[in-house]
Parts: C-alpha cells; sequence; structure tokens
C-alpha cells in the first residue's frame, strides 16, 4: 500500500518515526520499508502489532500477531463468561478500552490489548469481587492505597494469564483535581443495558463519556501511545454526537484533556474530528498552547511519557481550571520545579536498588541459568543486579556468575564455613538493598545478613516435603524461613507445601515463574525425521532419575536419545544405555553453555525426575516447540497442559511413559499440534521480560512494606 503525505508539522523524527506514524494513521507503508527488530520493537510498544501485520508479511511480525490473536480469543472468552457472571448477580458492568474499542474497528484484530478493564458502579464493587472470587481461576489480591480499580489476575486453562481491571472511577487522575466530580454517577443515570452485545451482557454508556475517557487515559495515562490517537481515526467511523461531547466535556471540566487528545488524533493520524468541535472545544490556556506548539516538534514515536521533559510538564497541569494548574505546579509531585528536580533523580533511585543474587554453584544447571538471565533482565530494568556463586565447581559448562570460593565440600547438607564467610564478606562489600537466595543457598544468606538493615528474599525452586525428611531438618528450615521478608516460590505447588511447613509464611509468600528469553521463541528448528529425536536435559544425579528415561528410550522402536548434562550417575547412564549405543540411537553430550542446538534437533523433551519445583528445561523446550513428556512431579503441571502441550504421567508409571512416547512417534500430526500449542502457552506464561517484571515489582514495591511489617 502506498502511502500519502503526512502533514508537514509533525516532523520531529526519524524516518522510521515517520513510517510508525503513518502506520498508525493508516496510510500504509512504502514498498521498501525495511521492518527491523528495531521497527517491530516500536510497533509493539506503540500497540500497533495488529496494523503492521497487515502491512507486513514478515515472518516474526506474524507469529507475534498470531499469539496476540490466540491470546485475546481466549480473554474475550473468559470476558463473556464473567458479564454473564455478573449480569446474573445484578451487577452493573461496562467494558472500557480493549475489546470495546477492538469492535469499533473495521478490522478487530487490528486493536491489540492485554489485559480487560470494566467500570461498575462503586456500591457493587463488594458484591463484583464476590461473584469473582467464586472462580479459582481468579485470583484477587488486596486494595492498593488509593486506588481507582481493583486489579484481578485471571489465569485460564489454557495457561493464558491476563489481568481483568475492575474500575470504579474513569476520571482519577492528579492532573483531573477539581474535574469530574460525579460525572460517572452521571453516565449510569444514562447508561443502556445491552443483554444480548457480542462481548456478553453489558452496559453501554453515553458516547460522550467513552470519548472523554479515552482522551483522559491517552494523554494521562499512557502518554501518547500511537494506538491510543488511532482509536480516534476508526472511531469516527461511527457517528458522533459532537454537540453532547463539547457540551458535557465542557460541563465537567473536561475540555483540555478532550481536546488535546482529539486534536493529536486529527493532527497527527488525520482522524475525521470537525473543526468547529475542535474549536469549541479548545479552552483558553496557557498548557494547551504550549502543548500544540511542542508536540509537533517532538519525536512521538520514541517519546517517553515519564521522563524529564517540558512536554511531560505541561501533560501534568493540563487542567480546565487555571486555578487548578497553579495549584497542581506548587503541590503536584511531579510539577516544575519538584517535578524536574525528582523526576531526575528517579533513574538513580531506581539504579540504587542493589540486588545481590546467590546461587550455589557456578555450574550451568536450571537455577544457575535463571539468576544468570533475571540479573540480566534486572539490569535491564534499571537495577543494580550481581549474581555470585558460593562454589566454583570446575564444571565444564559455567554460568554467567561470580564464583567466591572454590571449596567442594564433601557433605552437601553440611555448612561450610568458608563460603559463610566468603558471602558475608560479599554482603558488606556490595552493600545489597536485597539478598535474593536461590533453592540451598538460604542457610548461608541467613548468616550473611545477620544484624544488617539488608532485605531477605528467599526463592524456592524445589519440593520441600522431597528434601526435608526428618525432624531437625524441618525445624531449621522453619527457623530460616522466619527470618525470611519475601518468599518467592516458583510454582504454586512449592507455595502449598512451603505452607504446610511454615504457615507463618502467609503474607510474605508469592508465586513467580522462571521463565525463558525471547530468543528462544525465534529458534529455528531442524527438519523432522522418521525417528523420533528424544533429548534429556539436566544434571545425571538421582533426584533426575536419567536411567530410568533410557530405559523408556530401550523400548521404543528405532527413537533416539541424546542426554545433555553430567554428573555423579554418568557411568550408569552409559552402562544402561550401552545397547542404545551400539544402535546408534544414544548420545551422551555432557554439559554445555548452550542448550538451544540440542532443542532445534529434539521432537521430545523427556522429563523423568523423582522431584521438580518448575523445569527449566520443559520451559525452554516449549519455547523452541518441543513436546514434553514428563511424571507428574512438582510443577510440572503448571508448565505443560496434559494432552495438549505435552503428556504428564505418573510419578515412576514407565509403561504410561512409553506409551506417551509412542503416540508421538506414531501420529506426527499429534506432535505438530502439541509442539505449536507448546509455543503459545510458554510465551504467554513464561516469557522471561514478563517473569522479570514480575521479580521487579515483588523485590522492590514490596520491600519496603514487609520489612515494615516483621
Amino acid at each position: 500500500m502506498k502511502r500519502t503525505d503526512r502533514s508537514p508539522d509533525w516532523t520531529g523524527g526519524d524516518p522510521l518515526s515517520a513510517d510508525l506514524v503513518d502506520l498508525a494513521a493508516g496510510r500504509g507503508l512504502p514498498e521498501d520499508t525495511d521492518v527491523t527488530s528495531e521497527f517491530i520493537d516500536l510497533a509493539q510498544h506503540h500497540g500497533l502489532m495488529g496494523v503492521l501485520a497487515t502491512e507486513s508479511d514478515s515472518t516474526i511480525v506474524t507469529a507475534i500477531q498470531a499469539r496476540n490473536e490466540a491470546r485475546q480469543e481466549i480473554m474475550r472468552a473468559r470476558l463473556r463468561d464473567t458479564l454473564e457472571a455478573l449480569d446474573e448477580a445484578g451487577v452493573r458492568a461496562a467494558v472500557i478500552k480493549g475489546p470495546a474499542v477492538a469492535a469499533a474497528y473495521r478490522v478487530p484484530t487490528q486493536r491489540t490489548y492485554s489485559d480487560l478493564d470494566l467500570l461498575v458502579e462503586e456500591s457493587s464493587l463488594d458484591a463484583a469481587l464476590e461473584t469473582l472470587s467464586g472462580d479459582p481461576s481468579i485470583t484477587i489480591p488486596e486494595k492498593r492505597p488509593k486506588a481507582d480499580k481493583r486489579d484481578i489476575t485471571v489465569k485460564d486453562v489454557s495457561g493464558v494469564r491476563f489481568n481483568l481491571d475492575l474500575h470504579w472511577d474513569l476520571f482519577d487522575y492528579t492532573q483531573l483535581r477539581g474535574a469530574a466530580e460525579g460525572a460517572v454517577e452521571q453516565l449510569w443515570e444514562s447508561a443502556s443495558h445491552h443483554p444480548d452485545a457480542s462481548l456478553g451482557p453489558l452496559w453501554e454508556l453515553p458516547d460522550w463519556g467513552r470519548w472523554s475517557f479515552l482522551a483522559a487515559h491517552s494523554v494521562l495515562d499512557h502518554r501518547y501511545r500511537l494506538i491510543l490517537f488511532r482509536d480516534f481515526v476508526e472511531l469516527c467511523r461511527h457517528p458522533v454526537d459532537w454537540e453532547e461531547l463539547v457540551e458535557n466535556a465542557g460541563s465537567w471540566g473536561l475540555r483540555s484533556v478532550t481536546y488535546v487528545a482529539l486534536w493529536i488524533g486529527k493532527e497527527a493520524l488525520g482522524a475525521d474530528i470537525p473543526a468547529e468541535a475542535l474549536r469549541r472545544l479548545r479552552p483558553v490556556s496557557e498548557t494547551v498552547t504550549f502543548l500544540e506548539r511542542q508536540l509537533p516538534r517532538v519525536d512521538i514515536a520514541r517519546f517517553d511519557g515519564r521522563t524529564v521533559h517540558p512536554v511531560n510538564l505541561a501533560s501534568v497541569l493540563l487542567n480546565d481550571s487555571r486555578r487548578a494548574r497553579v495549584g497542581l505546579a506548587v503541590r503536584a509531585p511531579m510539577a516544575f520545579p519538584a517535578w524536574r528536580r525528582r523526576t531526575a533523580e528517579a533513574p538513580e533511585r531506581s539504579s540504587s536498588q542493589r540486588i545481590l543474587l546467590v546461587v550455589a554453584s557456578d555450574a550451568r544447571r536450571g537455577a544457575e541459568v535463571f539468576a544468570e538471565r533475571l540479573q540480566s533482565g534486572l539490569q535491564a530494568k534499571g537495577l543494580i543486579a550481581k549474581a555470585v556463586s558460593l562454589t566454583h565447581t570446575h564444571a565444564s559448562a559455567r554460568a554467567n556468575v561470580e564464583a567466591l570460593t572454590d571449596v567442594l565440600p564433601t557433605d552437601a547438607g553440611r555448612l561450610h564455613p568458608r563460603m559463610a564467610w566468603a558471602l558475608r564478606r560479599a554482603v558488606v562489600e556490595f552493600e545489597p538493598d536485597a539478598v535474593v537466595a536461590v533453592g540451598p543457598t538460604l542457610r548461608y544468606a541467613v548468616l550473611a545478613t545477620a544484624g544488617r538493615k539488608t532485605r531477605l528474599i528467599y526463592v524456592a525452586i524445589g519440593e520441600p516435603r522431597y528434601w526435608i525428611r526428618n525432624g531437625v531438618s524441618r525445624w531449621i528450615q522453619r527457623a530460616l524461613l522466619r527470618r525470611v521478608d519475601l518468599v518467592i516460590a516458583v510454582s504454586s505447588m512449592t507455595k502449598t507445601q512451603l505452607l504446610l511447613l511454615e504457615p507463618s509464611l502467609t503474607g510474605r509468600i508469592e508465586v513467580a515463574h522462571t521463565g525463558v528469553p525471547e530468543a528462544l521463541f525465534q529458534l529455528a528448528r531442524l527438519p523432522r525425521e522418521d525417528a523420533l529425536r528424544v533429548v534429556v536435559i539436566g544434571a545425571l544425579s538421582a533426584e533426575k532419575d536419567p536411567v530410568a528415561a533410557v530405559t523408556a528410550i530401550a523400548q521404543l522402536g528405532d527413537a533416539k536419545l541424546r542426554i545433555v548434562g553430567s554428573g555423579p550417575l554418568e557411568q550408569d547412564v552409559v552402562k544402561a544405555a550401552q545397547p542404545l549405543a551400539a544402535a546408534r540411537r544414544f548420545e551422551l553430550v555432557g554439559s554445555v553453555d548452550d542448550v538451544s542446538p540440542h532443542l532445534a534437533w529434539a521432537d521430545v523433551l523427556l522429563l523423568t525426575s523423582r522431584t521438580e519445583g518448575l523445569p527449566g528445561a520443559v520451559l525452554e523446550a516449549g519455547a523452541v516447540g518441543v513436546v514434553t513428556v514428563a511424571y507428574d512431579v512438582g510443577g510440572v503441571r503448571e508448565a505443560v497442559v496434559d494432552g495438549v502441550t505435552g503428556f504428564v504421567v505418573p510419578s515412576g508409571d514407565q509403561a504410561s511413559l512409553i506409551r506417551a512416547l509412542e503416540s508421538l512417534s506414531a501420529d506426527r500430526d499429534l506432535l505438530e499440534r502439541l509442539s505449536s500449542a507448546a509455543r503459545i502457552h510458554i510465551h504467554e506464561s513464561f516469557e522471561l521480560d514478563s517473569v522479570t517484571e514480575d521479580y521487579v515489582r515483588l523485590v522492590t514495591a514490596n520491600m519496603t512494606r514487609l520489612r515494615g511489617s516483621r
């Protein structure tokens, strides 16, 4: 599609930015546009992947959009169920943003969204929460102070997880101080019930309220994201009562914010908004005048709505009342000059959060690899993160962590003084705000932080009931857990077992899964062969029971087995695999720095562990499209949807394990279906960037509260 000329005033960005603005406006892209990773990143940031997918045949864009559409289809189904439940309970609910706006698009899939937002009457909030609380897939956290909505987590049976936000106010922004008081109540008085709406039985608010809310949302909340102005382009295709919009915006003190948003929609993206309506909306305001002059000169595609910039200051002061603007400039936390000073200091304050991650060794195993990835993720979020290991193992494949000692204790259960002292010294020198102890390092972290104000966070990665087998170890573990500010369990199973062990953890324990990097989802697979290719990834140790995997493959026709890992049972594995090796069906690779080539080779990941937390190998395999067949241990069922993304069989039931492998070997269509479903499931629930966001939230936002409640 050949684009038409843009307005010459909006020239603040480079050609890539200009192309993105044109994409948002629906003007198409030049035929020679290079859809680079930078362009895709910007399009994702601005919510334009659905629009880009109609303009580009990039395989990456197509894959991302396919995941988006699959996710949104599930969200719409859950939305219908939610609306039906609320309607039956007599709770009036209106859908705002997301699917409600998408329904107005000529091509609804062009409007991407990642969560659902409902407006309910404040008087009905408790009834709504009570209705939703009966669904076991819904988690309702405690209300945040001064919140204008309740954040509800929904985890669908498919594995898709998203937020369902219940709002009771549309205009509760600091910038709208003194404006729109009573506006929402007025909207409900004029709302109409639509029991047969395509999204489900819902209530529709008058158009003027919807438009004013979308305007405030686009400028004051998600500042200047292009998809929000594209909404106005699409909404203008439908009849609009401009007289009602102008009149109510003036009555409720919403002219400034409504005008600026619609003005951007018209001037930058060409929305069909009458000039007369804009003229009547425009208030007499130095703030509006300033924004009209400055916005066309900024690079809106790369503009950061949270950094020090005159446009951000003006956005803070966007209020109809001159008196309110003066009050905001004097009192608001982000007003100039206090706004400039505090915003300028914000990155420094964020970076000053120092996190020390502690793992047992530098061997490249699941916990160590995740610590390495989490370190990078935290650093990318502006924190100072450092990963250390208690000991250096001299393994051939090592994680990118700093080893504090070269101690090799013969008794894994014995506390080694030298490792304890080394970690204590690292804490004193690094001066972290928080120490994050992963797995068996908790006892060392407790000693290292004793007498210091350092917060202590424990990442529980396994099954407590497997490792804690006598009264003494149980008493020690309970004493250690009482010293912890926050426990992060990698699976719901781990959380449940820890609460049974130490009930006082209630209120101090959260679930945050481990994750896999985006690059794995782009890994190219090797062509399939006639023989099923099976990979085992992990330490060759008793709890992983690798011999069971060898025994299963030996009974499976011509299947090939590749084991990636090393450990104390290596000779046992080699001995058991001799018949397979003789038939050229077995390969022992040993420890590796990068498992990607082996995942690209495999059709199936086989997991015969006797215990697991949330196995990283399963997540990595699913990201690549490798189907998992596993024993039902630990949190395996949280990573594998039985019969949908792989097979989970009773622990130790080798006959069922072999039958699952045989079904995949015989039915390659089934293998392909499970492979595609695994990719989607892992990306939706375990992608590293979203996992890192969970850890950032838990490690930073909750630290002060948890410390204060101890």
